[in-house]
Order: C-alpha cells, then sequence, then structure tokens
C-alpha cells in the first residue's frame, strides 16, 4: 500500500516532499539530508533545529559523540542513518521524540535518487 499523496517526477521535490511528509507523520520537529560537508541538501522544520541536524548527522550516524550533540536537550531524540547514493553518502537525520519510519525512508531516499539518476 502507497501512503504518499505528494508525488513528484523530479528527485529533488520528491525527495523535499519524502521530507515534510516524515515530519507530518512522526513526532520528529525537524528532519534533514546532509552531505559529508555538513551541507543540507532538503530539509523540513525550525532553522536551528536543522543547524543542529546539519552539525550532528555525520557523528550520530556513525556512533560517535560530539559536541554539537552534546548541546542538544537530553529529552530530544536524535536519529541519523547514512544513505549510500553511488559513490556518496549522505545522512538523513531527525530529531524530536519517537523517531519512526526513518529506516524505510532511507531505503525510500536512496530509491529516489536511483529512479532520478536513470531517468
Amino acid at each position: 500500500m502507497e501512503r504518499r499523496i505528494k508525488r513528484s517526477t523530479q528527485p529533488e521535490e520528491a525527495i523535499q516532499l519524502l521530507l515534510e511528509s516524515l515530519a507530518d507523520r512522526s513526532e520528529a520537529r525537524a528532519v534533514a539530508l546532509v552531505n559529508g560537508r555538513k551541507r543540507v541538501l532538503a530539509a523540513a522544520g525550525q532553522p536551528w533545529d536543522i543547524a543542529d541536524l546539519r552539525e550532528v548527522a555525520e557523528p550520530i550516524a556513525r556512533g560517535e559523540g560530539c559536541r554539537a550533540a552534546e548541546m542538544i536537550d537530553p529529552s530530544t531524540d536524535v536519529f541519523s542513518r547514512p544513505v549510500t547514493v553511488g559513490p556518496s553518502t549522505v545522512y538523513l537525520a531527525a530529531m524530536g521524540t519517537r523517531m519512526r519510519r526513518f529506516g524505510e525512508a532511507a531505503v525510500a531516499v536512496a530509491r529516489i535518487v536511483r529512479e532520478g539518476a536513470t531517468a
């Protein structure tokens, strides 16, 4: 069963819609796709939360500590998962409470990019 209502054939827009949908359906207050140089490729949420995700996405995904993560309220859950896109790795990161469906979202991001590359 397909859950998404908004769709796009453009990879960048499709990823943005996916992140917005994740933020709406979960208890995430911010969701971001960040590259290894801390560049935000797409995001949904407040700018200050997205800035925090930019700093913590890679270290959290690697299981490493970082000063930026220590500054986030301890009652906030932070999720980050690497997504391999061709020869590159990007990070799907979110913060809020009870991160749901983010494993599925990482697979969806990779699929969207893969399909966009072959279109």
